[in-house]
């Protein structure tokens, strides 16, 4: 597993803040920084477990074929 690096954890620790303040807009931007920085982490990692050359669980990477 690969440690986050400060892009990410400054978008998550944001995202946390706004997810726990009450109204709609806020859990709206909430759950938007939380995809904006998952994204970040699977871009850098790799792109998701289920695309073609993407990064497995155990971050190792299929052998070309």
């Amino acid at each position: 597993m690969r440690q986050a690096i400060w892009p990410e954890r400054v978008i998550l620790i944001v995202a946390a803040g706004f997810l726990f303040y009450t109204g709609t807009m806020q859990d709206l931007i909430g759950l938007g920084l939380m995809v904006a920085g998952i994204l970040v982490h699977l871009r850098r990692v790799g792109g998701s477990p289920s695309s073609p050359g993407g990064a497995i669980a155990d971050g190792s990477r299929p052998a070309p074929a």
